[in-house]
């Protein structure tokens, strides 16, 4: 397993839950999207530039979030030639349980194409 690069804390708002209080399973791609291009601006990738397509997700939901619920998307990344893996936590800082787990592959495009250009750096255990 990998170190966890990135951290980013958000809260479950109102809109985000249906009439029994709980988070929308495509929700959850939201939180993902938004804490990954969180991370790729942290990182110094410029996301206009090299724009990251999901191609293919995998996700296991495990515990509903509810409004007003605190998480923390933890992300790890692997590279493996074009995709990038981009394996996501979603916890529940309220009871520090595991939401969602997900490995999200994502190819980089630059000029409309698939890029290889290595748009992060990891280290040699990462890759």
């Amino acid at each position: 397993m990998t170190d966890i690069l990135f951290s980013h804390t958000d809260k479950v708002r109102d809109s985000e839950v249906d009439m029994h209080r709980g988070v929308n399973n495509s929700i959850y791609l939201q939180y993902l999207q938004h804490a990954r291009h969180e991370f790729l601006r942290a990182a110094g990738v410029d996301i206009d530039v090299y724009v990251p397509v999901v191609m293919e997700a995998h996700i296991k939901y495990q515990a509903f979030l509810t409004a007003n619920d605190t998480y923390r998307v933890d992300i790890r990344v692997t590279r493996d030639n074009l995709t990038w893996h981009f394996l996501s936590d979603i916890v529940n800082l309220g009871t520090g349980k595991v939401a969602v787990s997900s490995d999200l592959h994502v190819v980089f495009f630059k000029d409309k194409r698939p890029s290889r250009d290595a748009v992060l750096t990891l280290s040699d255990s990462a890759l």
